[in-house]
């Protein structure tokens, strides 16, 4: 959610993006407010600004984010049936019993 509301600016553009309503996010955002113990969202009539601590948040979200995108369409490949490839090592020494 945070990283959306960086590229969008509005609560109303996050809510539809997300596809969730809009005091949802608005309550999302005082969750996060709360948990990390500062804001991180400034209001600015009816645009949302990162503030400092926001966007560090935005940036480890985009981290996390990148990390999900590659799992998610393997589990869709998975689900769809699509057979996958499996990589086996091998040291190459041989053990003496």
């Amino acid at each position: 959610m945070i990283e959306a509301l960086e590229r969008l600016g509005l609560v109303s553009r996050v809510a539809e993006a997300m596809h969730i309503s809009q005091p949802a996010v608005s309550k999302q955002i005082a969750e996060l407010d709360q948990i990390v113990g500062s804001p991180d969202v400034r209001r600015d009539r009816n645009r949302l600004y990162l503030t400092e601590i926001g966007v560090q948040l935005a940036a480890h979200a985009r981290l996390v984010l990148a990390r999900i995108a590659p799992a998610a369409l393997d589990v869709d490949a998975i689900a769809r049936g699509i057979p996958g490839a499996i990589s086996v090592g091998v040291e190459g020494r041989s053990c003496p019993l």
